[in-house]
C-alpha cells in the first residue's frame, strides 16, 4: 500500500477472506473476492497484496478471467533499468533493482533491497524474497520462491514450482519441483 500511495494511485478499498482490525491504511473492508459481480472488475483496477504464489497466481487469474486490470506497482526507491520488461501485475518493492535486459514475468513480486542483474529471466507468479541476489543470466521458472538473502551466481537455471532457501548460495542448476537449502545450496525435498 505504501508503494502504491506513493505511486498516485487512490486505493479504496480491499479484500480479503475477513476484515481485518490490523489495516494501517484505514481503508474500507469491502468484503470477499467472491462477493464481486463481473461489471465489479470490468470498471477497476486491482493490487495483489499476497505473499504466497499458489495463492496470488489462483487470484491473479480469477481477476483476469472477470476482464479486470491488475496494476503493477514499484515502489518510488526502487531502481528499474527503461531496459527491463516488467510482467502486468507486479510488484516492486523499495530499494529493489532491476537491471538492463532482466524480463519479469507477470504477477511477481521483488520484494525489498532484492537484485535482479542484467539480463535474467523470472517466470510469472515468482516472490523474490528481501535481500535476494540473482546475478546476471539467471532463469527463474514460473511460481517458484527464491529465499530472504539467497544468492544465485550468474548463469544458472532454476525450474518451475522451486523453493530456494533463505541464505542458500546456488551454484548449479536446479530442476522443477524441489526445495532446495544451503551453501552450496543442495536439493532435500523432490
Amino acid at each position: 500500500m505504501d508503494a502504491a500511495i506513493a505511486q498516485g494511485l487512490k486505493v479504496k478499498g480491499y479484500f480479503q477472506d475477513s476484515e481485518s482490525d490490523q489495516d494501517p491504511f484505514l481503508l474500507p473492508y469491502n468484503g470477499n473476492e467472491s462477493d464481486c459481480n463481473d461489471d465489479f472488475f470490468n470498471q477497476r483496477s486491482f493490487i495483489l497484496g499476497i505473499g504466497d504464489n499458489k495463492i496470488r497466481s489462483k487470484v491473479y487469474h480469477q481477476v483476469k478471467n472477470k476482464n479486470g486490470a491488475i496494476e503493477t506497482i514499484s515502489h518510488p526507491n526502487a531502481s528499474i533499468s527503461n531496459l527491463a520488461v516488467i510482467g502486468e501485475g507486479c510488484f516492486l518493492n523499495a530499494k529493489s533493482i532491476v537491471h538492463i535486459g532482466a524480463k519479469i514475468g507477470v504477477n511477481t513480486i521483488v520484494n525489498t533491497g532484492a537484485i535482479i542483474e542484467h539480463d535474467c529471466k523470472i517466470g510469472a507468479h515468482v516472490h523474490i524474497a528481501p535481500g535476494a541476489t540473482l546475478c546476471g543470466n539467471v532463469t527463474v521458472g514460473e511460481n517458484t520462491f527464491i529465499g530472504a538473502g539467497a544468492t544465485i551466481i550468474q548463469g544458472i537455471s532454476i525450474g518451475s514450482n522451486v523453493k530456494v532457501g533463505a541464505g542458500s548460495v546456488v551454484i548449479s542448476d536446479i530442476p522443477n519441483n524441489v526445495t532446495s537449502v544451503g551453501i552450496p545450496s543442495k536439493i532435500i525435498v523432490q
